[in-house]
């Protein structure tokens, strides 16, 4: 099938890449292009966030800024939003989300870092306290664990392991926020 703003070989490569049908892309490249007032592949960061798929996402400015970058034009964008359509695994969701507070990219959370992902998702207050209390649980026995191996990696030609410890990975996320329903909060709604 082709778009009527895409050639038949752009939008195959979009679609192998992001995962979206023709229809969807076209209809994403259609939003998208009604934004760019200049007609030069851009739009404004406001002007994405009122995008109504985007819009309603929980985490709608930080998704526009980490991966919908207004500046890098369309093709991004769609990539972006690719993270977060419904069919892709929790566990890409959450390493997508991993990484929009992820400020150094070496793809673990500082527990302020966590934190504040715990704080900015679509949870109760009861489920915002279980998530916090797994997250101190979690780094507790990391540094307990650092502590009791210190020693013997240290002696290890200096081999330091430990670089990890104190630091919240994809998996450890996944823990934390089990018990929330995140698949679907998460998922960026096109109807």
């Amino acid at each position: 099938m082709a778009s009527r703003h895409l050639s038949a070989d752009q939008l195959h490569k979009i679609q192998f890449e992001s995962g979206f049908s023709p229809l969807r892309i076209d209809y994403l490249l259609g939003q998208y292009e009604s934004l760019d007032r200049d007609g030069e592949g851009r739009v404004l960061r406001s002007e994405l966030l009122k995008v109504p798929p985007i819009a309603a996402h929980p985490l709608a400015d930080r998704l526009v800024d980490v991966y919908l970058h207004p500046s890098h034009g369309f093709r991004h964008f769609i990539y972006g939003l690719s993270r977060f359509r419904r069919s892709e695994s929790l566990e890409l969701k959450l390493q997508s989300l991993l990484q929009m507070f992820d400020s150094d990219g070496d793809g673990n959370l500082s527990e302020i870092q966590c934190d504040e992902l715990l704080v900015s998702l679509p949870a109760t207050r009861h489920e915002l306290r279980s998530m916090r209390w797994k997250l101190k649980q979690l780094i507790a026995a990391q540094l307990l664990e650092e502590a009791e191996t210190e020693t013997e990696i240290h002696m290890a030609n200096n081999n330091n392991n430990s670089n990890n410890k104190g630091y919240i990975n994809c998996q450890d996320l996944a823990y934390i926020t089990r018990d929330v329903d995140l698949d679907q909060t998460l998922s960026l709604r096109f109807d």
